[in-house]
């Protein structure tokens, strides 16, 4: 069945489909499938402004730092974080989360596998 103008629920709420992602799978055994992308407005309606969440951006190679240090003014002025104070975010790129994965996988697997 096609999705596409359909309500589906989330929670006590009621949402329109308007489109739909491409099939990926899972990584590293999470689900990256099942999930629900909503106006950023709408989100903190039904949550709270003071929740958390994650947003992912994708650029260009040659505009990554870029983009990266917008984001990081971006938030640092929304938080009212002024000269040297210590940013209560944290800005994730794909060297850090392989940086992780290979702490961890250093802890709980034998050296032979890493």
């Amino acid at each position: 069945m096609d999705p596409i103008g359909k309500t589906i629920r989330l929670g006590n709420n009621e949402l329109v489909v308007i489109g739909v992602m491409e099939k990926v799978g899972s990584v590293l055994g999470q689900d990256q499938d099942n999930f629900v992308m909503a106006p950023l407005p709408v989100f903190l309606g039904f949550q709270g402004a003071h929740t958390s969440l994650i947003i992912n951006v994708k650029t260009s190679t040659q505009n990554f730092e870029k983009a990266q240090d917008q984001a990081q003014l971006v938030l640092r002025a929304r938080r009212h974080l002024t000269g040297k104070m210590e940013a209560d975010f944290f800005i994730g790129t794909k060297e850090s989360y392989m940086s992780l994965w290979r702490t961890s996988a250093r802890r709980f697997l034998p050296c032979s596998s890493w």
